[in-house]
């Protein structure tokens, strides 16, 4: 057990898969997701040292690394802090007008403004079609495809929206990430939903039908 969470090893995976491409392709990376990036994967792995590694197993060498590792975080840190107070009140407004927030895929920032089919980063400024987005959330998720989701098990986490009827909400029951319809901007809080055990689409568990949705519910009566 490494004591990493599944978003943990994401972040670093999406990191190495950044550093690959920029080192080996030459493809271009916004150097502030870039940097964000990078500090959230070098303050995964140095939490996981101290955990894993008590200090007095460590030498005075290997300390002395990390120290120097963390001093040199201080200024992409202090970059990080300032743009997010930055954005903030972007964000607030955004929100105020009833988009949907999302967390930006490149940048890992709670950052993206969905609205009208386009989702924005004001973190990072990634952009594209909100459809797009859908894509590299699912990817974020760790559902990179529907047969093998399928094919192990496991459940493809992209169904009908309640709210415009399209099939982009991407709802995944086992993860801490709102449920997004990536089609109309509607977002709804972790464990907002469940999936109805006839239908096998969520429904919204204030509802008191029991383990099935109203309209599955009104079918069966």
């Amino acid at each position: 057990e490494t004591g990493l969470t599944e978003q943990n090893k994401r972040q670093l995976k999406r990191f190495k898969t950044q550093r690959n491409k920029l080192e080996h392709f030459g493809f271009e990376v916004d150097t502030r997701a870039l940097q964000a990036n990078a500090v959230g994967a070098l303050s995964i792995l140095l939490d996981f040292i101290v955990r894993e590694f008590p200090q007095d197993d460590l030498t005075t060498e290997e300390r002395d690394v990390i120290e120097e590792i963390r001093g040199t975080l201080q200024p992409i840190e202090m970059f990080v802090s300032k743009r997010r107070i930055e954005i903030a009140p972007r964000i607030a407004a955004a929100r105020e007008l009833g988009h949907a927030i999302v967390r930006c895929p490149i940048c890992f920032e709670d950052a993206v403004d969905l609205v009208e089919e386009v989702g924005t980063c004001l973190f990072c400024g990634h952009n594209g079609r909100s459809t797009d987005f859908e894509d590299e959330y699912l990817d974020a998720l760790g559902h990179w495809s529907k047969y093998v989701d399928i094919k192990d098990g496991g459940e493809w986490p992209v169904y009908f929206c309640p709210g415009c009827g399209g099939e982009h909400l991407v709802f995944d029951r086992w993860a801490e990430q709102d449920a997004v319809c990536f089609a109309c901007g509607s977002r709804w809080s972790p464990g907002a939903f469940d999936l109805c055990t006839h239908c096998g689409e969520p429904y919204e568990q204030e509802e008191e039908d029991g383990a099935i949705c109203s309209e599955c519910f009104r079918n069966l009566t």
